[in-house]
């Protein structure tokens, strides 16, 4: 994959940007931590990825022509098993 660093980046760019807001709301709902599905969900959805990744016009267009699956795994590689809330 062309651009493989730059998705990982922008991965770990939004978790960073997100993680304080997703980890408040785990908190008011009771929980102690958060595990890595709902880490991956929440970095992608909403087309957050394209929102905060700060990714260049070229990593971009390719990430938006990836797949879901694709997606999800690329995710899953970089970001971490588990946040304490």
């Amino acid at each position: 994959m062309m651009f493989l660093e730059s998705y990982k980046n922008a991965i770990n760019t939004t978790w960073d940007n997100i993680a304080g807001d997703v980890l408040a709301m785990e908190q008011e709902m009771g929980n102690c931590f958060i595990e890595k599905p709902l880490i991956v969900e929440m970095v992608l959805d909403a087309n957050r990825v394209e929102q905060y990744g700060d990714l260049d016009e070229d990593s971009l267009a390719g990430w938006k022509g990836l797949n879901l699956k694709d997606k999800i795994n690329i995710a899953e590689s970089c970001l971490p098993d588990q946040e304490w809330v």
